[in-house]
């Protein structure tokens, strides 16, 4: 589907679209705007931009003690979807914050393009909500997800080629 470049340069691209979400919400709070959705956009970016960059400029962890999280972050088309993912929050959110009476010097007017999106972005976050339970319901094998701990109790099936090379000991 995806080679290696394209993933990195997909991931590169995510990285600098949550940088300038990062960068428009510090200059709201460098001019005296209080919103808390601007600290949690600093805080997204921390936690899911600058791992990103990371990727790309030294490579993935190996997670060797979490066979879960190496299948994970070497599955292309999970990787697309957490792309997709972590740079449409910062969108839903700056559309859906609340202009404060403190911060009426600074008046962006987004309410007539909210009242206008408001179905489609209902739409967008049930669809969203519901994600889990629809990915639950189509995946190959349901049951390993009623279980927790599905990794440490030797349930998943690797391959040669995608086995990861833990240090622990194995029984």
């Amino acid at each position: 589907m995806l080679n290696l470049l394209s993933l990195k340069l997909l991931n590169f691209a995510t990285f600098l679209w949550l940088a300038f979400w990062a960068l428009r919400a510090f200059r709201c709070l460098a001019i005296g705007s209080r919103h808390s959705i601007l600290f949690v956009i600093l805080v997204h970016f921390l936690f899911s931009g600058v791992p990103l960059l990371l990727d790309v400029l030294f490579g993935k962890p190996a997670y060797l003690e979490m066979p879960g999280f190496y299948l994970a972050t070497r599955d292309n088309t999970t990787s697309i979807i957490y792309c997709l993912y972590v740079s449409a929050a910062p969108v839903i959110w700056w559309w859906t914050r609340r202009e404060s009476s403190k911060d009426s010097d600074i008046n962006i007017d987004n309410t007539s393009l909210l009242q206008s999106m408001k179905p489609v972005l209902h739409l967008i976050l049930l669809m969203f909500l519901l994600s889990p339970l629809i990915a639950w319901l189509y995946s190959p094998d349901p049951q390993a997800y009623q279980n927790y701990g599905v990794a440490p109790q030797g349930l998943f099936k690797f391959d040669k080629e995608e086995e990861p090379h833990c240090t622990g000991s194995s029984t």
